[in-house]
């Protein structure tokens, strides 16, 4: 999947992800529009749950909310590290 950064007619490569990886994981922590758009290079199978779901999920389930913010604030750092080395 391409990350793309879409600005009027321009458009930005942000990243590429490889199988595995997610996408989509801010709008499971806050109300913000989306800050990128993702494009299949070619078939994926995705998985969606709505917000609501999530944060269900996560109250009931301390443990793994836990592990799960753990793993969501390790990707969103490596994220940025990448996006200053390209600034």
């Amino acid at each position: 999947m391409q990350v793309l950064r879409v600005d009027g007619a321009k458009v930005v490569p942000l990243a590429s992800l490889q199988q595995g990886q997610y996408v989509g994981e801010l709008s499971l922590v806050d109300e913000a529009p989306t800050s990128a758009r993702v494009v299949a290079q070619s078939g994926v199978r995705g998985m969606f749950i709505s917000r609501l779901r999530f944060q269900q999920y996560l109250y009931t389930h301390e443990a793994a909310a836990l592990r799960i913010y753990t793993l969501f604030t390790k990707t969103l750092a490596e994220r940025l590290r990448q996006a200053n080395k390209r600034n």
